[in-house]
């Protein structure tokens, strides 16, 4: 029986995309580094949320990704407007009533917080796994693993649920079932290279999934 139900964060609860690519804009010109992609589009292509490789590419050591490019992050994204995903905090509040409900995502729990407080539902979740909180973030199943470990139940009793090729690595490797999100980072087609157990292209699908999981 599905006991509860994890998220990715990026692409599965919030629109982020524009956020990140700013940023990473940004970093890029204040180091006086030519931007590596013809666009937008490109970006999202390629990025795979690796970001000490980006900031490694412009000449940053670990001290200066540590000391000045993280705080700069959290700070941007924190005062960037970052869009809930259309219909999704019905979709986490209908799931709470019976599920537990947590997040493992490579971004840093103070963002995560901060976002789920913004749009009144910080209080639905009862663990947050940000990518600071562990060594090796995704495809790496740790995060989801101590998700797992918190909610203290076993992989078979949750879900969970991305956008991105590494999410599906990550839950294969964790022994759960996922459900992929075609309204992310990736496509379809990409999604479905990897046979995810689920794909889906609207929020409200996940509850049809979750409700009839054994």
């Amino acid at each position: 029986m599905i006991k509860a139900v994890i998220f990715d964060f990026d692409g599965v609860l919030v629109d982020s995309f524009e956020s990140v690519y700013q940023f990473y804009k940004q970093t890029y010109r204040k180091g006086n580094h030519k931007f590596p992609y013809k666009n937008a589009e490109h970006f999202k292509k390629t990025y795979n949320h690796n970001y000490r490789e980006y900031l490694y590419n412009i000449g940053m050591s670990d001290k200066e990704i540590d000391e000045i490019a993280v705080p700069e992050y959290i700070n941007f994204m924190n005062n960037y407007d970052i869009k809930f995903k259309e219909g999704m905090a019905q979709v986490i509040s209908e799931l709470s009533k019976d599920k537990k409900l947590a997040i493992a995502s490579t971004s840093y729990t103070q963002i995560l917080k901060n976002k789920l407080d913004k749009y009144q539902v910080l209080h639905l979740f009862e663990h947050l796994v940000g990518g600071d909180l562990v060594k090796n973030k995704k495809p790496h199943p740790e995060s989801l693993e101590l998700c797992l470990e918190k909610l203290k139940i076993s992989p078979k009793e949750a879900v969970y649920i991305g956008d991105m090729a590494e999410d599906i690595h990550a839950a294969r490797a964790a022994k759960m079932k996922v459900i992929a999100v075609t309204y992310g980072w990736h496509t379809r087609k990409k999604l479905e290279e990897l046979n995810p157990d689920f794909i889906i292209d609207k929020p409200e699908e996940i509850l049809t999934i979750v409700n009839n999981l054994p």
